[in-house]
């Protein structure tokens, strides 16, 4: 299952974030490319991760730079999504979230790099093992913060 919040720069949010963070197993980080606050709050994000993760090998991030329908009123310019990428050793893409396809490609991206870290419960790999169907098996539920 993948569940995804959008916290959408809620100040109420950022008293629960921790336990969000927490729980997620990947991130996916969305600044507006016309809001230079949106862009400032990747890299605090980023941090509180950080603090709460052990490991953030673990837990993919990728940064998404939106809004590139409106290039006009860019405040963020292109090479800072680059510059968060090396700081941070994640994946970023500037896309239109009015594009179906852009989106679909930034979601199913952060799908597969979750997938690739997600560890199988013992359980699961004796079914595998047997094989036994696995509907019956716990889910697995992946957060996308």
């Amino acid at each position: 299952m993948l569940e995804i919040l959008d916290t959408a720069g809620q100040e109420e949010f950022t008293a629960r974030r921790y336990g969000h963070i927490d729980n997620a197993h990947c991130f996916l980080l969305v600044y507006s490319i016309k809001c230079r606050w949106s862009y400032s709050e990747v890299d605090e994000f980023m941090n509180d991760i950080i603090r709460r993760k052990e490991d953030t090998k673990k837990y993919p991030v990728v940064i998404v730079g939106n809004k590139t329908d409106l290039e006009a009123e860019r405040e963020v310019y292109r090479d800072e999504l680059e510059t968060l990428k090396s700081k941070y050793n994640c994946e970023g893409f500037e896309i239109t979230a009015k594009d179906p396809d852009q989106v679909s490609m930034v979601v199913e991206r952060l799908a597969s790099l979750a997938m690739n870290n997600i560890v199988l419960l013992p359980s699961i790999i004796h079914k595998l093992e047997q094989g036994i169907p696995l509907l019956t098996a716990p889910k697995k539920r992946c957060l996308l913060v």
